[in-house]
C-alpha cells in the first residue's frame, strides 16, 4: 500500500502555529515520568479528588498475549506512555516594528515504559538528541538560529529594496506515535515550514526503540539475516512502485534509488506494518511530496524476527467521559492524570474493558476537524480511568479523544458539553455540524 503525502500549504503551517500558540501554557503533570527540559505550569489540585495510582507492572511473556477466558482481562505487558509538550518561539523584526519574521515551533516527546526505568531513560536520552538536532539544524534544515538569520536578512532586503517578499518565515515540528506496545515504540517527527523557498522544509524522521532495553533499533537489528531483509524490502518497494507507475516515476537504477530509502530515520514500525518513506521530491511523483510505502506484518513474517511483530490484541472496550465529582471514590483505578488547561474542569475519562492507542489531541476546525498536535498517548488502558483537567469551550471543540479496538479500527470523539443540561459529550467529528 502506498500513501502519497502532499506538502502542506503555507496556510496549514500558519494554522498549526496558531494552535501551538494557544497551547503554550499546557501542563503535563505526570509524576512517574522523568522531568522534561521545560518547567511545566502546574495546575491547582482539586481538594477532594483521589490521587492517581501507579499501575503494577504486569508479567511479561515471550508469546503473543491472549484473553484470559471468562476474566475480561487481556494481558498486554508493560504500558507505554508518551507525553508531548509544546514550544513556540516568535521573533519580530529587529527595527522594533511588530512585524513577525519567524515562528519556530516544536514538540518534545517524553516516554515512560512501565516497570522499565532504564529503558525509559535511554529512550528519552535519544529523543533529547533529536530535539537538539532540530533546534540547531539537520538535513538541510538550518535550525532556529539559521532560520532567524535568513529571516532577518530577508526583512532587511525587503525594506531596503521595496521588493514584495514574504516576510514571515516558519518552522514547526510535530510528533505522532506510529506504534507503541510491549515490544516496540516508533515515533515519527514531521517538519514543515516556509523560508521563502530557499530550501525544503518538509521531511519526516522516525525513531524506533526496543521498549524492553530502550535501545534505538537499526534496520539490521530487525532480522537475523539483515541482507535477506534488505533484499526483500527493496524488491517489495519496487513492486509497489511499479503497480503505481501512473503516479511514480522510478530512476533507471531503481534498485539503488529504493535501497537509499532504507537509511536510518526513513523507516518506522507502524501499527500496520513497516513504513518506509522518502524525503520530499526524492522520488518523482505527481505531488512532489513525501512518498510512504507500507509493508504489512503478514508479508514481513518470514524476514522479520518474531520479537518485533506486534503482540496479538484481544478484548473490547467502551470509553465514557464524566465529571470527576460524579465518580464515586474507590470505584475505578486511576491510571494517570493529565492537566492540559489551567483552571480546567476536572474530568474523568473512563475505560470499561480494554482500548488501545488511547490519545488526546488538540484539534483545529477549518471546514472539518483536523488534529493539530498530540498531547498524550497510552499504549492501552484497561478497566481504568485517566483524570483530565481541561477547558471545554462553549463553541467549537478543541480537544479530541482517539483510540483503537483490537482489530485496529480507530474511533475519534470530540470532547464537548451540552448547552442544555451541561452533560459531557463525546461527539463523532463527522457528525458535529448536525449534532451541534
Amino acid at each position: 500500500m502506498i500513501d502519497l503525502k502532499k506538502q502542506l500549504p503555507v496556510l496549514l503551517v500558519i494554522l498549526l502555529v496558531v494552535s501551538l500558540t494557544a497551547c503554550s501554557a499546557q501542563s503535563l503533570k505526570l509524576t512517574r515520568l522523568p522531568e522534561a527540559t521545560e518547567t511545566p505550569v502546574q495546575a491547582s489540585e482539586p481538594a477532594d479528588e483521589p490521587t492517581p495510582s501507579t499501575p503494577e507492572p504486569q508479567q511479561e511473556s515471550a508469546q503473543p498475549a491472549a484473553p484470559q477466558t471468562g476474566s475480561g482481562i487481556v494481558e498486554l505487558g508493560n504500558h507505554v506512555v508518551v507525553n508531548v509538550t509544546n514550544n513556540l518561539e516568535v521573533f519580530t523584526a529587529p527595527d522594533g516594528s511588530d512585524q513577525t519574521i519567524l515562528n519556530f515551533a516544536y514538540e518534545n516527546a517524553r516516554v515512560y515504559v512501565e516497570g522499565r526505568d532504564a529503558a525509559s531513560e535511554a529512550i528519552n536520552a535519544a529523543l533529547v538528541v533529536g530535539d537538539e538536532l532540530y533546534y540547531s539544524g539537520e538535513n538541510g534544515h538550518s535550525g532556529m538560529n539559521g532560520l532567524l538569520e535568513t529571516a532577518t536578512d530577508n526583512y532587511a532586503r525587503a525594506k531596503d529594496t521595496g521588493e514584495d517578499l514574504a516576510l514571515e518565515f516558519s518552522s514547526s515540528r510535530s510528533v505522532t506515535v506510529s506504534r507503541s506496545d510491549d515490544r516496540v515504540l516508533s515515533l515519527v517527527y514531521s517538519v514543515r515550514g516556509f523560508d521563502g523557498g530557499i530550501s525544503a522544509l518538509t521531511y519526516d524522521r522516525a525513531f524506533t526503540f526496543d521498549t524492553e532495553s530502550g535501545r534505538q533499533l537499526t534496520l539490521d537489528d530487525l532480522s537475523s539475516d539483515p541482507q535477506r531483509l534488505r533484499s526483500f524490502l527493496v524488491e517489495t518497494l519496487k513492486q509497489q512502485a511499479q503497480a503505481n507507475a501512473d503516479a511514480i516515476t522510478l530512476a533507471d537504477d531503481a534498485n539503488a534509488q529504493l535501497s537509499a530509502l532504507l537509511r536510518e530515520g526513513n523507516w518506522s514500525l507502524s501499527a500496520a506494518g513497516m513504513d518506509i518513506f522518502s524525503d520530499a521530491g526524492e522520488i518523482e511523483t505527481a505531488s512532489g511530496g513525501i512518498l510512504h510505502f507500507i509493508i504489512s506484518y503478514d508479508a514481513l513474517a518470514e524476514v522479520l524476527d518474531s520479537r518485533w511483530l506486534p503482540v496479538r490484541r484481544g478484548g473490547s472496550g467502551a470509553v465514557e467521559l464524566l465529571q470527576q465529582e460524579d465518580v464515586a471514590a474507590g470505584s475505578v483505578e486511576y491510571f494517570d492524570r493529565l492537566s492540559v488547561d489551567d483552571d480546567g474542569q476536572h474530568l474523568c475519562l473512563m475505560v470499561d474493558g480494554v482500548v488501545y492507542d488511547l490519545e488526546l489531541w488538540r484539534v483545529e476546525y477549518a471546514g472539518s476537524f483536523y488534529p493539530s498536535h498530540l498531547v498524550w498517548h497510552g499504549s492501552y488502558l484497561q478497566n481504568a480511568a485517566l483524570q483530565l483537567d481541561a477547558l471545554i469551550p462553549d463553541g467549537i471543540p478543541t480537544l479530541m479523544v482517539r483510540y483503537s479496538d483490537a482489530e485496529g479500527n480507530t474511533v475519534s470523539r470530540l470532547i464537548s458539553q451540552s448547552g442544555e443540561d451541561g452533560r459531557l459529550l463525546l461527539l463523532d467529528p463527522q457528525g458535529f455540524e448536525t449534532v451541534g
